[in-house]
This record gives C-alpha cells, structure tokens and sequence, in this order.
C-alpha cells in the first residue's frame, strides 16, 4: 500500500470514527472524560443573579453574610493514547482491525469535544509520537500514523512506554492504553502513571477456545514453534486473567476488547458502567 492509499484509508476510518463516535458514544465519553463541565472556583457574596442552592450556611452563618460557591468551566483535558504496535498486535488475527477501532472511536470523540488528543506508539526499540493537535485532521494523523507502524524486532516495550507517559509535563490528562499486555514486569509503571492520570488500559483479548488443539504455530514475539492444546489455552487464558489483575492493582481503569470485532460496544458499555459509578 502506498502514501496515497494509506492517507485515504486514514482518512475513511477517521471519517466513519467521527460518525460512530457523534451517534453512540460521544455523551458517554464527553460524561466520563469530561466530567460535569464545572469545577469549583471561589467563594463569592450572595447578589442578584446567584443560585441560591449553592449557599455555604455554615460559613455564612460565622462569616455574617451569605457566601456562595462560584463555579467556572472545567478546563479541558488532552487525551494520550498509548499504542501497541508490536508483533503480536501485528499477527494474531483481528487484534490491529480492533485497535484501528478504537482510535478511530476515541480520536473522534476527542475531536467532536474540541480536546487535544496525540499518541504514543511503542514497540520493542521502537518509539513514534503523534504531537498533540484538535480536530478531524488530528483524527486522521493519528490513523495515518497507527498506519505506517512497522517495529522492526518482534518484542512489546509495555514498561518503557509507560515510563516515557509519565514523563510527560502535564497532569491529570486521560490517558488510554491499547494493548494485548503480552509484556512483564509493567505493574510499578503502570502505578505510577495512574497516580498522575486518569488511565484506562483497553486489553485486547482473543477466545482461547478457538484455537485449535494440536495446531503448531510460530510465537508471534519469539518466533519459536509450539504446538496447541488445552494446557497452551490454559496457560494463556491464565496469563490474560493476571494482566486483567495486573491493571486493576495498579489503580488503573481496565476495559477488554475481542480482537477482531469493533470497539464501539466494549467502549461504551465501559463508559456507561463508570457514570452509574
């Protein structure tokens, strides 16, 4: 696929995210992201024009004058998505179609809110950074980029792409995680990136039942050969279910995405089960 064909499919998934985006799941990422819109500001006297539901009795009592609390727009918060480019992200079926899903979806939402969005892709020795921007052109960068991303060695550098999230200078943005977490010894990055935002890892899982008992297979990270069967499944239904733990320890939001089915109805049952919250 060539530049000109890439940047068309970019431009067609950015198109039909925002489209996705604007009818079913924007409300529930403008509610959980976003917020009420308000943040408290300062106290202020009572006046003409003032709710009088948000008068402080107790201080207005010690004080000798009605106070009220005075509300200002919530500032805006950037989105960061943090993406897995890896191998195994590569190989294993759907798991890219889902990923291109998601920031399709949640690039369009920051883009209909108005908020910065950019993006880390991170693989093994392989780091690319879509510079923070607004809009549909931004949405369709991202894509193009998510696109273009080919990591030369077979590895996940889960840890090393945290490690540079929280280096970041801002705080308190959202921060999304798109993986299939086939990495180790992230916990303590992962902890530390939670307690400066507002993270949600989006683990990308495939049925272990549909694999095939005695079908050999080459490692998508390694390269080794194996040969399926009930325990390989165990073992890896195991290792998804300590990730899944992994990322709840951490303090950090966890969402499960079926690798090659679209993102839109895990995303949104996740949002919606956050705002009855």
């Amino acid at each position: 696929m060539d530049n000109k064909d890439e940047e068309e499919l970019a431009r067609l998934i950015a198109l039909s995210g925002i489209r996705e985006a604007s009818s079913s799941l924007l409300g529930a990422y403008a509610s959980r992201f976003k917020g009420e819109g308000l943040e408290y500001a300062e106290l202020e006297e009572y006046g003409d024009g003032c709710d009088s539901r948000g008068i402080q009795w107790p201080l207005s009592m010690r004080k000798g004058r009605l106070l009220v609390k005075k509300y200002e727009e919530e500032r805006q918060k950037a989105l960061v998505l943090g993406v897995d480019v890896s191998m195994s992200m590569r190989l294993l079926k759907g798991s890219f179609d889902t990923c291109l899903s998601a920031v399709s979806l949640l690039g369009g939402c920051a883009a209909l809110c108005g908020d910065a969005a950019g993006m880390l892709l991170f693989g093994e020795e392989y780091e690319k950074e879509v510079p923070f921007g607004r809009g549909a052109r931004q949405a369709r960068r991202m894509l193009s980029r998510l696109l273009r991303a080919f990591p030369h060695k077979p590895g996940t550098a889960l840890c090393a792409m945290l490690q540079r999230l929280c280096a970041y200078p801002a705080i308190g943005m959202n921060v999304v995680i798109i993986s299939d977490l086939m990495d180790a010894g992230y916990g303590d990055a992962l902890r530390r990136l939670a307690c400066r935002h507002d993270v949600l890892v989006c683990q990308i899982e495939h049925d272990c039942g549909e694999l095939a008992a005695g079908l050999e297979v080459s490692d998508a990270e390694s390269g080794a050969i194996a040969r399926l069967g009930m325990d390989f499944r165990k073992k890896t239904q195991a290792f998804m279910d300590a990730s899944r733990d992994a990322v709840l320890s951490s303090g950090a939001s966890h969402a499960i995405l079926k690798g090659g089915e679209p993102a839109l109805q895990p995303l949104l049952m996740y949002f919606r089960r956050r705002m009855r919250r």
